[in-house]
């Protein structure tokens, strides 16, 4: 088992001091979601690590033995850097299910693999739309996390105010040297906008798609369905859409799309 999409809800309710319901703790999601401390695997390889002991069930066991797999680091990555600006959704539908949670962890395991080149932008939506970091680099990420603590949903999903001004940050950059510009919007709303809303998004869409430019949506609201109105608003520019049911299907695409290399060994 590999799955942990239990561990960040439950969480979420603990810290909002609510009742967990019994339901909700899988014992092998939360074991999955141990970091174990596996010594490190080569780069681009797969390890194998075990660990044996005396059996804390039943003393008079013969024992247990843990084997996991660790993933090593990629082996390289592209030259330059990669300005990463995330739109997030903060309206009231992020706040089921532990959605901002989710995002709240995917996003810090990404900060931590920020390279000296590159750049991070986030802008928080809900009625209102704040740019609440501009332009970050490796060093600011702490102060970024303590950002991110602070966040709290309400309201409804102000999408074309959002993504407008995301893609305005995302290509009026003003770091030095030629950087990768990486567009990620994490929302649980619906892509509903307005005909001129949609018009003005579509032709910022136009004008990014002119450089070096990528564009990629994840879909909290885990329905299962994949909203082709994403695909068509951001038909010139290269748009990827994920269904996103855990904090791995999450983090993964936006390391990929920050490192500009696949994270997927096997």
């Amino acid at each position: 088992t590999t799955g942990t999409d239990s561990v960040p809800h439950v969480r979420q309710l603990v810290r909002e001091g609510r009742q967990v319901a019994p339901n909700l703790i899988r014992t092998e999601e939360f074991l999955s979601a141990i970091d174990y401390q596996f010594a490190p695997a080569p780069p681009g390889s797969l390890a194998i690590r075990t660990a044996a002991g005396p059996s804390v069930f039943s003393p008079s066991a013969a024992g247990l033995v843990q084997i996991g797999v660790k993933a090593g680091p990629c082996r390289n990555r592209p030259s330059g850097g990669t300005h990463l600006t995330v739109a997030l959704d903060t309206s009231l539908a992020m706040s089921q299910q532990g959605r901002l949670g989710l995002a709240r962890q995917a996003f810090q395991k990404v900060l931590s693999r920020l390279g000296p080149n590159d750049r991070v932008s986030l802008i928080v939506f809900s009625d209102e739309v704040v740019e609440i970091v501009g332009e970050a680099g490796p060093g600011d990420s702490s102060q970024i996390i303590h950002l991110l603590e602070q966040l709290d949903c309400s309201g409804d999903a102000n999408l074309g105010a959002g993504l407008g001004q995301a893609i305005s940050a995302a290509v009026e950059t003003e770091s030095e040297g030629c950087l990768r510009r990486r567009l990620a919007l994490i929302t649980a709303s619906r892509p509903y906008l307005t005909q001129t809303a949609a018009a003005g998004i579509r032709r910022m869409f136009d004008e990014a798609a002119r450089d070096d430019f990528r564009f990629a949506v994840f879909d909290l609201e885990a329905n299962g369905t994949v909203h082709d109105d994403w695909l068509e608003l951001a038909s010139a520019a290269t748009c990827t859409v994920h269904d996103v049911r855990s904090e791995g299907e999450l983090c993964w695409p936006l390391v990929e799309m920050l490192t500009g290399a696949p994270s997927v060994i096997a």
